[in-house]
């Protein structure tokens, strides 16, 4: 019987420790409904040690309605690995290290990455899932790389929320670069 057990328990276990890519929205301040895709790591846990976030901006064309477009966003980048079976683990200084990431979806109706898209996300992480409020990083491709650098520069009260910034081909729409230095982005 026992070793029964230890057999299930060696088969079913892989099942139990997948990852999670899930599709959710959230209410902004402003009114507006955000899709997004919420990936959690294997090994994340509700308590414990805390994961450091990494939120994803995306490129023009991955725009929509947030509901029955938002996979849309899996075509390209973080979305598309996660999606193809990235762990978002890795052996950092002799220990594992495993990233929550979250994934909004712009609206089609908007030209450029809104503040508040970013912000909801921060805040939505802050208040359900276990993550590192000292470690959020802010990423994105293209249009979201452009997004990127709008949020985090446009207030010392936006760049103090992240720990780094990875723009990527996005255009610089930047604020002022002093609230990046001085907090240290």
């Amino acid at each position: 019987m026992l070793k029964r057990f230890f057999l299930a328990l060696v088969v079913f276990s892989p099942i139990f420790l997948q990852a999670q890519l899930v599709a959710r929205t959230v209410k902004a301040s402003n009114g507006q409904t955000i899709g997004f895709y919420e990936f959690t790591p294997s090994d994340y846990t509700k308590s414990g040690t805390k994961h450091p976030l990494i939120i994803f901006l995306h490129g023009v064309a991955e725009r929509g309605n947030g509901t029955t477009e938002l996979s849309r966003i899996a075509k390209v980048a973080i979305p598309k690995y996660l999606k193809n079976g990235m762990t978002m683990r890795f052996h950092v200084d002799g220990r594992w290290q495993s990233f929550v990431v979250l994934m909004p979806q712009l609206s089609s109706s908007y030209g450029g990455w809104q503040t508040f898209y970013t912000e909801e996300m921060i805040n939505y992480a802050n208040k359900n899932l276990n993550i590192d409020p000292d470690r959020i990083f802010l990423t994105g491709l293209s249009l979201g790389g452009g997004g990127v650098w709008s949020y985090a520069s446009s207030s010392a009260a936006n760049a103090s929320k992240l720990a780094g910034i990875v723009p990527v081909c996005g255009t610089c729409g930047l604020s002022s670069a002093a609230n990046l230095v001085n907090n240290k982005v």
